[in-house]
């Protein structure tokens, strides 16, 4: 509104008697309206540059507070030099604030939702009241018509981003639209007679200004259909440049020995509108090729998704690829990625064809700054390319002909024996699969976390809650692919908010090969690695790709502790290195906007009795090496003091650092580890 107000009041001072006041002789008056442009034109690039390095709410304010400054200056001016230099500070000031909000409105707003957002406040025209008092006019009646005539424009406004927003995929044809009307409009003010011809001259005026409902449709394409928030601001800043450059020319071919007609000008506005017609048809045309170029390439349906749909109902399924801020990919570089013009159409897919839930949207109640809240988001392993899914599964077999993939280090072919977890490679043994609801409210929210609990473990935890799972090994055996069916039944049947793997250190391999299954099967849901942190950087490295949110319990700080508490060695080096690794994945935890996590880290600590400055340690160390707005859970609903917390009796022998001294670290069965059997006998037992 600021910003209209400003262009407004330059053009009515000029029929009230600015030219006169300031003695604007010729073309002065047309080079105080582009010397604006000039400073607009030279700021453009440190805007880019500061919207990106700095908070773009921050970076909006200081520019508009300056912005203020300089206009009210602009009442000292005494002439022609005067306004002149105001005009230029004027422009210099100004303009963070349209890409700027430009920013906001994509960060903020669905693509569905944005074309209405930015028709709300797009700029006037500085020409439009000198252009109405020359239609024969006095000046009295010329501020009256300007304010029916603002009026068809806010009309056009409405209309072109109210219809773009209630029908999908149509701003391309609104940008025609009104390029047609406004090319009307400018035959009508051209050609028809001053006298005799006055109101139907204004008719044509009201007609032409439809053309500036144009430029929110094209911010809104561009926040739509530019991926990465660098290059957005940067196609920004190109976009404002090229819209700088028409202002400075503009109204340099309104000639003052023309007036009032303006022959020149006014054929330079009908080039202009057949040229923007011209290239809105050809940008449509273009955007239509290249999704349907990146359907037959990646084999998927229109959504972009790789799944069962057939048919394309949401845009929001799609404008995670632009929300991707921490990844900062563009269009470009995500195949996924599909431009927003197109009908939505069918796709046919060769797959079997599961059914298909669409549940309502839910309102926004969080609110959180980015890069926390996602306005939508797509599961990490659906951007996966084919080339790079088949090298993962490649690399999950090879490692199971020679497991290494913990840090146990067992090195042996799960094909014909096993290691320390006694899990073999054709199958995992898996005790309960079913939604879960005592997990963290992120993650389980109002449908439950869909948690897969494997059996077997590559610890022997003293405290465990689930001896019978993780060291008896009860439960049924699946393969990959029947473990990715119970995915589908998660998300489908169970309408789950997330696939839960709770301890899958020691079937990675077999967890990759059934996530890659899945996906081919529709799955849309994000993975979640539920782990003890005592992963390899191998096996994180493996689950680069797949994995949405890392939850990985750091148990532990001291090797004395580890030893005696889990019968591992080496345990804190290993999870500092798994978090590090997980955290350079996906960083800090993000959610929706209905508070449910999406992706990220989000570490868990159970307090240890009497070892509560291992605690300390380890949230010390997450704050100095991995991030301080990483996400913890100091867990309260267990306490083992019957296992970890009891007196200790009579005198143990003590290590150099204090500690009593060690159980001994045993092996599976009770054999210690200095007389443990040689690995090609664990298939024996």
């Amino acid at each position: 509104m600021f910003q209209f107000l400003d262009k407004q009041a330059m053009s009515y001072t000029s029929i009230l008697g600015l030219r006169t006041s300031l003695d604007l002789h010729g073309q002065e008056y047309a080079w105080a309206s582009s010397i604006f442009y000039f400073g607009y034109l030279a700021a453009s690039y440190p805007v880019a540059r500061l919207l990106v390095r700095f908070p773009v709410g921050k970076t909006l304010a200081a520019s508009v507070c300056a912005w203020a400054a300089v206009l009210m200056c602009m009442a000292a001016a005494r002439n022609a030099a005067g306004l002149l230099a105001t005009r230029f500070f004027l422009g210099f000031c100004e303009a963070a604030v349209a890409p700027g909000f430009s920013v906001v409105t994509s960060m903020w707003y669905k693509r569905a939702e944005q074309p209405l957002r930015h028709g709300a406040w797009f700029m006037g025209n500085v020409f439009a009241a000198i252009v109405v008092n020359g239609l024969g006019f006095t000046v009295f009646q010329t501020l009256l018509i300007g304010m029916i005539a603002t009026a068809f424009q806010a009309v056009f406004v409405i209309l072109s981003s109210g219809g773009a927003t209630l029908f999908k995929n149509t701003r391309t044809y609104w940008l025609v639209w009104n390029f047609i009307i406004s090319l009307i409009g400018t035959v009508m003010v051209r050609e028809i007679p001053a006298d005799g011809g006055k109101w139907s001259k204004f008719a044509g005026y009201c007609l032409l200004i439809s053309f500036s409902a144009n430029f929110p449709m094209m911010l809104s394409l561009t926040a739509a259909n530019v991926g990465g928030f660098t290059k957005k601001t940067t196609v920004n800043a190109m976009l404002f440049l090229s819209y700088c450059a028409g202002n400075i020319v503009g109204p340099q071919l309104f000639f003052d020995d023309e007036a009032p007609t303006y022959k020149s000008g006014f054929l330079a506005m009908l080039i202009c509108f057949v040229l923007g017609i011209a290239f809105s048809i050809a940008l449509r045309f273009y955007y239509i090729w290249e999704n349907k170029r990146r359907d037959a390439r990646v084999a998927v349906g229109s959504d972009g998704l790789g799944g069962n749909t057939n048919v394309v109902e949401e845009e929001a399924q799609q404008e995670s690829a632009i929300m991707l801020n921490l990844q900062d990919k563009t269009d470009r570089e995500l195949e996924q990625f599909r431009y927003v013009t197109q009908k939505t159409m069918k796709f046919r897919d060769r797959r079997p064809e599961l059914p298909r839930r669409t549940l309502p949207s839910s309102p926004r109640r969080l609110h959180l700054a980015p890069p926390f809240l996602l306005d939508d988001y797509i599961p990490r392993y659906l951007l996966l390319d084919e080339r790079s899914a088949a090298k993962k599964r490649a690399a999950a077999y090879k490692h199971l002909a020679r497991c290494n993939l913990c840090p146990r280090k067992c090195d042996v072919n799960r094909y014909e024996t096993t290691g320390v977890c006694l899990i073999g490679a054709e199958t995992v043994k898996v005790n309960t699969i079913a939604p879960h609801f005592g997990e963290e409210p992120c993650l389980q929210g109002h449908h439950g976390s869909g948690s897969v609990f494997f059996s077997g473990c590559n610890l022997r935890c003293v405290f465990c809650q689930n001896h019978d799972i993780a060291h008896q090994r009860n439960g049924f055996d699946l393969t990959p692919e029947e473990l990715a069916e119970w995915y589908m039944k998660l998300q489908m049947v169970g309408r789950c908010h997330n696939v839960n793997l709770v301890t899958p250190e020691h079937v990675v391999p077999q967890v990759v090969l059934s996530i890659l299954a899945a996906r081919e099967m529709g799955l849309r849901i994000p993975i979640v690695y539920n782990t003890s942190a005592f992963d390899s950087p191998e096996s994180i490295e493996l689950l680069d790709g797949l994995v949405d949110i890392y939850l990985p319990d750091f148990k532990v700080w001291k090797g004395a502790t580890s030893r005696r508490l889990l019968k591992a060695d080496g345990y804190t080096e290993a999870a500092m290195e798994s978090v590090k690794l997980m955290h350079k994945q996906v960083g800090d935890l993000c959610f929706t906007a209905d508070g449910i996590a999406k992706s990220g880290v989000l570490v868990r600590h159970l307090v240890m009795p009497g070892k509560e400055d291992e605690g300390v340690e380890i949230m010390k160390w997450l704050a100095e090496n991995v991030s301080k707005d990483l996400f913890v859970h100091v867990m309260e609903q267990y306490f083992p003091r019957a296992h970890v917390g009891k007196p200790k009796r009579g005198g143990k022998k003590k290590t150099e650092d204090g500690e009593d001294a060690d159980d001994e670290v045993t092996e599976p069965g009770g054999v210690k580890a200095d007389r443990k059997r040689k690995r090609q006998g664990y298939g024996d037992s």
